[in-house]
């Protein structure tokens, strides 16, 4: 059974980042899929990386947005954005350091956080991104 699946719910109406939520999603059942078959601390430390390049990427792509139209709450935004980074790179580190509960903490976090970020910030840009983007392609 999956940790967390893609819900329609969780659209902000805007595809790249959709299909962005989506892949880290993804991401976040795959590692906990290889943690309850016990994979090597190499994968899951790999799948680590990986989700914390893809935020990276993502935060970027939504930063990038919102400076192109202006999104009046970008600090804040932002300021989430690194918060998480923090925070992830952190229990990248704990499980590297074979932190006893590091394992359960990480994905504990990554699926309370993405879904709260995903249901309450983000979806307080969606709105006036959308309305940009679709004013920008007329």
């Amino acid at each position: 059974m999956a940790l967390m699946e893609w819900e329609e719910g969780f659209s902000v109406g805007i595809a790249i980042i959709d299909r962005q939520h989506k892949e880290i999603i993804g991401l976040i059942d795959r590692l906990h899929g290889r943690l309850k078959i016990g994979d090597s601390d190499a994968q899951i430390e790999g799948l680590l990386k990986d989700l914390i390049e893809l935020s990276e990427i993502h935060f970027k792509t939504e930063e990038d947005l919102f400076a192109k139209f202006k999104y009046p709450l970008i600090l804040e935004h932002s300021v989430e954005h690194m918060r998480f980074k923090m925070i992830a790179v952190k229990f990248h580190q704990d499980f590297i350091d074979k932190k006893i509960g590091a394992p359960l903490q990480i994905l504990d976090f990554l699926t309370v956080w993405l879904k709260d970020h995903i249901l309450g910030k983000d979806r307080a840009y969606a709105a006036f991104l959308s309305e940009k983007i679709k004013g920008e392609a007329s």
